[in-house]
């Protein structure tokens, strides 16, 4: 994992418990930090600690934040730190095998390989129903976009984030507009596709369904 990107401080801020705010107007919110997980919910994981960085990851479903109280008259500068799953670094094809409404194997691989292979055994469901006409397998395949995080604010769109197929973390900026705002705010976070680990390694053991390592970030007022 490359931490370039991240700020020279963070380190030290990603174990604050009890700071919530480094500036007047500005506000930080640790993904990964206990003081902030009442402030999370839907679709994170939990928060999970590194030798120096923590973080929290996200997962297919969407995810919100209840953000610090902001003014209604005041524009804000947002800046997220995070980092998409990427196995390969690459642009990803999936291939899966599907019988009836369930997923039976799947497996990712970058777009620049000659070919790829994946098993599996038939379900005890697809036994039991056998006899049963109209029930077939299904094979697809399909190219995977580059990774991508679309957030909304209070049910009101704000921001689609797009990333780079590595898993270094790559800093975004959007302004966060007063007309969006209300008394209690709260940003959701939605990611384009996610994988487990199981998907690029079938010898996992980690089926978690894995989209970004969210790190932090920041909130602060525009003058």
């Amino acid at each position: 994992m490359n931490h370039e990107a991240l700020s020279p401080d963070l380190g030290s801020q990603m174990h604050m418990s009890g700071e919530t705010s480094v500036a007047p107007h500005r506000y930080e919110i640790l993904f990964g930090a206990e003081c902030w997980q009442s402030h999370l919910g839907g679709g994170f994981h939990g928060p999970e600690e590194g030798d120096t960085f923590s973080w929290n990851w996200l997962s297919d479903k969407q995810a919100w934040c209840v953000l610090p109280p902001l003014s209604l008259e005041r524009d804000y500068r947002v800046r997220i730190e995070a980092a998409p799953v990427a196995f390969y670094e690459k642009l990803l094809w999936e291939f899966r095998v599907d019988y009836e409404d369930k997923t039976l194997s799947k497996i990712v691989f970058p777009v620049d390989s000659h070919g790829a292979s994946l098993t599996f055994s038939l379900p005890e469901l697809f036994r039991q129903s056998a006899a049963r006409a109209n029930h077939r397998f299904i094979a697809t395949v399909r190219q995977l976009p580059p990774p991508c995080l679309t957030l909304t604010i209070n049910g009101l769109p704000l921001e689609q984030l797009h990333y780079d197929p590595v898993p270094h973390v790559q800093p975004r900026e959007f302004t966060l507009r007063h007309e969006l705002l209300s008394d209690r705010n709260v940003m959701f976070f939605q990611a384009n596709y996610a994988l487990s680990r199981r998907d690029a390694d079938p010898s996992s053991n980690d089926d978690r369904l894995l989209s970004f390592r969210m790190y932090r970030m920041f909130i602060e007022e525009l003058a």
